[in-house]
């Protein structure tokens, strides 16, 4: 037979008040003895033993040190959820650029970042110059981190970086857009781009 524990009316609680400067705590032990009901076979739960201030307030610690942390896992895992940008719809415009006119372009490795009205979102993209072979020496990518929407840097060594989260992405003809490294879950928006010998061509 199963004897559950009901407090008693006959004790009053006993308690103590413990108060520090710049804690902002006040300490509260509530010493109740617990008696049962007797059931047929006459059994009962043997009294609880009471809490000492000093359990009281190392429980209390320990739950004070614990809610921030499982606050911040769940911001954390909430962030997560939230990770991961779209990429731009599709226009249908073209739009060209004068090689003559693009000094940072005259070489292989040379880019310009451009923004053009109504195209990535409103967004800038890198132009890269990946070789000096002919029609398919440009190529086109937004600057759009798919990782948190951060704008990432120019190309360096062969890679663009995303300065808020670390993520790095190719910037070179075998590895155009590519995440490398980092969170980003995909590669960065690319847009077909020609190249006639004087004019490039980026489709949106």
């Amino acid at each position: 037979m199963v004897c559950l524990p009901v407090p008693p009316l006959a004790r009053m609680p006993e308690i103590a008040e413990m108060s520090a400067a710049g804690s902002g705590l006040s300490w509260v032990a509530v010493n109740l003895s617990f008696s049962c009901a007797k059931f047929n076979n006459n059994r009962q739960v043997p009294p609880m033993t009471p809490i000492s201030r000093r359990d009281f307030l190392r429980a209390l610690s320990a739950g004070a040190a614990i809610l921030p942390a499982v606050s911040l896992l769940a911001s954390q895992e909430g962030c997560k959820q939230d990770m991961g940008v779209n990429p731009s719809p599709v226009t249908g415009q073209k739009v060209t650029l004068t090689l003559a006119n693009e000094s940072a372009l005259q070489s292989a490795g040379g880019s310009i970042r451009r923004t053009f009205d109504g195209n990535n979102g409103g967004n800038a993209v890198l132009v890269v110059r990946v070789s000096e072979s002919g029609a398919a020496d440009f190529k086109t990518m937004s600057v759009v981190c798919t990782h948190a929407g951060c704008a990432v840097n120019n190309p360096a060594g062969g890679q663009v970086r995303c300065p808020c989260h670390g993520s790095t992405f190719g910037a070179q003809a075998g590895n155009f857009a590519a995440n490398l490294s980092g969170p980003a879950p995909s590669p960065l928006q690319t847009f077909p781009t020609t190249f006639d010998g004087s004019l490039i061509t980026i489709s949106f």
